[in-house]
């Protein structure tokens, strides 16, 4: 597998180079080898870096809160009809039936919750928005892609790559906030038709006459 390696060329910076046949090494690695002040590394490591790892953790909690949701219910829906269709008959009968209850509610508790906390919603916004912060690093690491081609030095980039960074973050919670975080009844109100608001009542003014 092909990753990213620093090469040893001489010169005021060096690049990143793609080396067939190895192993991705780690990003803190990657940072600690930049030409960079301590500041620098500093955010790379704390602010840039803690971020990625933030969202994908978060995108893992919410893939398997989703998913377990998702399965109860997958599996309940099928097993209810299969229960009602029993024909059954003694003590059995009664047992059956207090399981296509009890199942009947873990359906309808899992399909409320998924609704509510979104939970879907959460997984796909946290795995894009990490894929995209992760890939605008890279970039900068390799000084590729139309940001980074053109500076011959991760330190001369550096204001840049911030510039990007912080815009990807504060996009990431503008989205979060405006479009992820609300509830079912939240985007139903912003769907339903508004009436015109009333006009507002004229105000007419009289002349007033001057005193002779």
């Amino acid at each position: 597998m092909a990753t990213m390696q620093q090469s040893q060329s001489s010169g005021p910076d060096r690049r990143l180079e793609v080396v067939p046949g190895g192993r991705e090494p780690g990003l803190e690695a990657q940072i600690a080898e930049l030409r960079l002040d301590e500041v620098q590394r500093t955010y790379l490591r704390e602010r840039w870096l803690g971020q990625v790892r933030f969202l994908g953790k978060a995108a893992r909690r919410a893939q398997r809160r989703y998913y377990a949701l998702r399965i109860v219910a997958i599996l309940g829906g099928v097993a209810i009809p299969a229960l009602v269709g029993l024909n059954v008959g003694g003590d059995f009968e009664r047992y059956v039936q207090w399981l296509t209850f009890a199942l009947g509610l873990t359906v309808a508790a899992a399909v409320a919750l998924e609704e509510f906390f979104r939970w879907g919603d959460q997984w796909r916004h946290y795995r894009l928005q990490t894929e995209l912060l992760r890939g605008e690093g890279w970039n900068f690491l390799a000084l590729a892609g139309d940001h980074y081609r053109r500076f011959k030095s991760h330190a001369e980039g550096f204001r840049t790559f911030v510039a990007h960074s912080e815009e990807a973050m504060r996009r990431e919670v503008g989205i979060y906030v405006t479009e992820v975080a609300r509830t079912s009844d939240d985007s139903r109100e912003d769907r339903r038709p508004r009436s015109d608001p009333e006009p507002a009542p004229r105000v007419t003014t009289e002349p007033v006459a001057s005193q002779p």
